[in-house]
């Protein structure tokens, strides 16, 4: 077999090109199969409708991403987790903002009166 220009194509230079393109085409498909797509995450998303307040943040230590719901007129602060085993999602933990608030306004108004909240001064 030869080319215009008169150069004679060798069957081992085909071969070689075969070749060539297969391994390409493997790698390429070595790739695309290993390649994982990242997870999605929430992280720092933030939503308010009404008295609620929903936001997501994600937990080093489990590895897991948390949903806080915050509900303003009760004065609740609560943690969900999403369980994979079970496939529902849980309380983690429930922290009453109320009682936080009334022991930050005792402790501001103590500190006004010149009083801590170890006892009186000297």
């Amino acid at each position: 077999m030869q080319t215009k220009n008169d150069h004679p194509i060798h069957l081992q230079d085909v071969i070689i090109g075969i070749l060539g393109t297969i391994a390409i085409i493997l790698i390429t498909i070595l790739f695309v199969a290993n390649a994982k797509p990242n997870a999605a995450l929430a992280d720092g998303m933030t939503v308010a409708a009404g008295d609620f307040v929903l936001t997501v943040g994600q937990v080093d230590i489990a590895d897991e991403e948390y949903i806080y719901l915050l509900d303003v007129p009760a004065g609740l602060l609560i943690a969900y987790r999403f369980n994979p085993t079970r496939k529902e999602i849980e309380i983690v933990q429930g922290i009453d903002i109320g009682e936080i608030r009334k022991r930050a306004n005792e402790a501001t108004s103590n500190r006004s009166q010149g009083r801590t909240g170890r006892g009186s001064r000297p």
